[in-house]
């Protein structure tokens, strides 16, 4: 049967018990009129009976063959299985072993900066052998688009149907994008970075995150007054010869912004890559900026920055005073420096259901 064909189906899932101990499940899902956000696809998924279990239940399917009987829920959470974990691993691809334990901010940071902004660095963030993977399945530059500032790349958020296509066709990057947009990592990023987001953001930092990375966004607007609905968005970036990002703070909406870098063996130093942080020189002036203004370089001072070297991961906090950059890459033709960007943003209740 085609996929299309296994699209048109409400659901269908079947699972197995092979030797290992685990469960394989198939969903195919069909469009749904009242979640017309989600497009059909199938996906398969190995995992335990309890995380089956429980992908079921959300996406409201009775019975699993093999599992017992699981409650039914209503049918328009349908959509959600794909964002439990029932999409995300490669078809039948072996993956490879991933420890995220020591991947928590809380447990490779020290105490990190506030004044006049957060910003902070790991280095050999990821195991190396799992690193090496990623670099190697790196996305080839064919796929990208380019923005004004020459940067290459594609997003979760805007180009939904390459990242995901990337991201299924490679197990290690699935793994870890689905660490990085799990409720666990956020809560934790926000725990190991409660002094800066509080600097920050003051009062309503007081408020209580809502993770809509792997669930629906609310409808009630008073949710967005008492709590605070966020998402983890992704971009593949590549920002070749002449590239550059122009200072600036980001938009307000955005809270935590994280960068895993790339670097080719071969890369030197002096073609650049460090993303820098900087201080207005004329603070005055600097109050009638919007947030996302791109201000020249020589109307700020240095005042750190994380270099680009090999699995490394840096980031900051987002603020008034975040003012961050990357100046021109000089490295040769046919280089770049490569990226994984990852951003936790809040909700706004008029754009909820954009990017």
């Amino acid at each position: 049967m085609s996929e299309g064909d296994e699209a048109i189906a409400a659901a269908k899932v079947t699972a197995e018990r092979p030797s290992n101990g685990l469960c394989r499940i198939v969903v195919a899902q069909r469009r749904d009129p009242f979640l017309p956000c989600f497009r059909p696809s199938l996906y398969t998924h190995s995992s335990t009976p309890a995380t089956l279990s429980r992908a079921s239940r959300i996406a409201g399917i009775s019975h699993i063959p093999g599992i017992s009987h699981i409650p039914r829920i209503p049918r328009t959470a349908l959509a959600h299985a794909i964002l439990v974990g029932v999409r995300g691993v490669a078809r039948g691809r072996r993956m490879t072993e991933f420890d995220t334990s020591q991947l928590f901010l809380s447990k490779r940071l020290g105490e990190v900066r506030i004044d006049p902004c957060c910003f902070f660095h790991i280095d050999n963030y990821l195991p190396d052998d799992f690193y090496q993977t990623l670099r190697k399945t790196f996305p080839d530059e064919s796929t990208y688009e380019r923005d004004d500032s020459k940067k290459k790349g594609f997003r979760s958020s805007v180009e939904s149907d390459p990242f995901d296509t990337f991201c299924d066709a490679n197990p290690a990057w699935r793994q870890l994008i689905d660490f990085f947009s799990s409720a666990e990592f956020t809560a934790d990023a926000r725990t190991a970075l409660a002094p800066a987001l509080l600097d920050a953001r003051g009062i309503l930092e007081h408020r209580p995150w809502l993770d809509c990375t792997k669930r629906a966004v609310p409808n009630n607007p008073l949710r967005y007054v008492f709590q605070e609905p966020i998402r983890t968005t992704f971009q593949i970036s590549l920002l070749p010869r002449d590239g550059v990002v122009v200072p600036h703070t980001d938009a307000p909406r955005k809270l935590i912004s994280l960068l895993l870098y790339f670097r080719d063996s071969d890369w030197e130093d002096s073609y650049g890559g460090a993303t820098e942080f900087y201080s207005p020189l004329d603070p005055d002036l600097a109050r009638s900026w919007a947030p996302t203004d791109r201000i020249p370089f020589d109307h700020f001072k240095v005042i750190g920055a994380a270099g680009f070297e090999r699995n490394r991961l840096s980031g900051f906090v987002r603020s008034d005073a975040s003012f961050h950059g990357v100046p021109p890459i000089t490295c040769p033709p046919g280089m770049a420096r490569r990226a994984l960007l990852i951003n936790i943003k809040r909700l706004k209740w008029t754009k909820r259901h954009h990017p």
